[in-house]
């Protein structure tokens, strides 16, 4: 799980790499984050709509597994997806500030 998280977040470096490169105005930078931010936030919700309707659908009606998951509310996969893009996106803004400052500090 962890190499997924890490070719993940590899993958997130390059494209801000990429922005930080095209882009020089910071307003034009903000929206480029946001935009990927709401494209991570949209691919992680299709993920786990993916995991979660599954188990929803396929749980058997008298158990406590399915009256559990029907206290789950409508939006539940779109605020996990929310969070887990959040969480990423910070992994990788903290990765690459550690990485520039041990380059900075090494020169």
């Amino acid at each position: 799980m962890g190499a997924l998280f890490a070719a993940i977040g590899n993958f997130v470096a390059a494209i801000i790499i990429k922005l930080v490169a095209l882009i020089p105005s910071r307003a034009a930078l903000a929206g480029a984050f946001i935009a990927t931010f709401a494209a991570f936030t949209a691919t992680f919700t299709l993920a786990i709509n993916g995991l979660i309707n599954p188990l929803i659908s396929d749980a058997p009606s008298g158990s406590l597994f399915a009256a559990g998951m029907s206290l789950l509310p409508p939006n539940a996969s779109f605020c996990l997806s929310a969070i887990a893009s959040g969480y990423l996106l910070r992994w990788v803004f903290l990765w690459q500030y550690k990485t520039l400052s041990i380059v900075l500090r090494s020169k």
